[in-house]
């Protein structure tokens, strides 16, 4: 396994200086923090979803948009499904519920019980949602329907996931599991082919498949060996790491993006942090200061700009800082922050097409910025 020093990639960061504006970035400037702005640019329209606002706080993880941008999907533990909204009419249409056992767990009260969680697309005709189970629950996108239930041996929920359409293989992260592992599934049969156990690792992120490097891109938030997190690179094939990026400072890794040259943004668990690394060879590109706690992240190819649902940011960007949960926006050209924008604590997820950001908001629906 072949290992980045973090000495090396921290002297990497620290060479390109850095503006010292409010609103620019760089490597490791000084600009000052700025967790919410007076004003924002974006307007706000809201998609209502059943039982939301309701008694108990809504429940969900991944939202995804398909790729006409005609439908936007979202796993809703609150429902008991995936929740499928009309993009064309800004309308809630159904949720994908599955019976007997294809039924999904639902919100159980206990995170690692409860699904379902992450959700991927495989291909453009499946849908896979991961379970409380440790299950993945495959659904027909034409009917909409759960067709099979793919058990992957574990105890607690299966959580983030993404697809290699290159070798038809999906990881999945088993990350409430002791050990943590990750699973391979062939995309064709829908059967398991693969286990990594991770006893390294406590917990597991998201991942993105990248084509150009033929891997998996993973972010583990803490490891025995980096303790600030790293990003690792799986062979999908060989279902072996193939090489790991120690993260700085204390990031902890949660959200991934890939812009269009090969820019990856992590978003950090730390509420002072987002990073965008060269995926080549890891060295830092850009340090975001204004905001951190981020969770799923997106890039929108329309406005070249990356989106990161930092709903654990704070006023000043310590753990001990006021709440202060926003989505930040950040130029992937320049690399520059360009703002803020204010939603609420557990809006953790986030999805971006066409010049539209798409938040569920616990207190509201999905809320539709733009």
């Amino acid at each position: 396994m072949k290992y980045l020093a973090l000495a090396a990639l921290l002297a990497a960061s620290a060479c390109g200086g850095g503006g010292g504006t409010s609103g620019s970035s760089g490597l490791f400037s000084d600009h000052p923090y700025n967790a919410v702005p007076p004003t924002s640019s974006y307007t706000q329209s809201v998609i209502a979803i059943p039982n939301v606002p309701g008694a108990v706080a809504w429940s969900i993880d991944i939202g995804l948009v398909d790729g006409a941008g005609a439908l936007y999907y979202l796993a809703d533990k609150t429902n008991f499904g995936v929740d499928v909204v009309d993009l064309s009419a800004n309308t809630y249409v159904t949720t994908i519920t599955g019976t007997g056992k294809l039924a999904f767990q639902g919100n159980t009260g206990v995170s690692k019980s409860s699904g379902p969680n992450g959700i991927l697309f495989v291909g453009t005709s499946k849908l896979y949602a991961n379970d409380g189970n440790n299950t993945v629950k495959v659904i027909d996108l034409g009917t909409r329907t759960v067709t099979k239930s793919i058990a992957l041996g574990g105890k607690s929920r299966a959580d983030e996931g993404s697809y290699d359409p290159d070798d038809n293989i999906a990881l999945i992260d088993s990350d409430s599991d002791s050990p943590v592992f990750q699973s391979f599934i062939n995309t064709t049969t829908d059967t398991l082919i693969g286990t990594l156990k991770r006893p390294d690792a406590t917990g597991m992120e998201d991942s993105i498949y990248v084509s150009s490097l033929h891997a998996f891109v993973q972010a583990v938030p803490v490891t025995k060996t980096n303790k600030n997190g790293e990003i690792d690179f799986i062979d999908p094939v060989a279902e072996t790491i193939r090489n790991v990026f120690p993260m700085p400072n204390k990031c902890g890794p949660t959200g991934l993006a890939l812009g269009p040259n090969g820019e990856l943004l992590v978003a950090c668990n730390d509420p002072g942090e987002t990073y965008i690394l060269d995926i080549g060879d890891g060295h830092t590109l850009a340090q975001i200061n204004q905001a951190g706690g981020g969770d799923e992240s997106a890039y929108d190819p329309a406005t070249n700009r990356f989106y990161v649902s930092n709903s654990n940011s704070t006023s000043d960007g310590t753990k001990t800082g006021a709440p202060t949960p926003v989505f930040t926006v950040i130029d992937a050209g320049t690399k520059f922050f360009i703002e803020n924008v204010p939603i609420e604590a557990h809006a953790h997820s986030l999805a971006a097409y066409n010049g539209r950001i798409f938040v569920p908001r616990p207190s509201l629906g999905v809320a539709v910025y733009k």
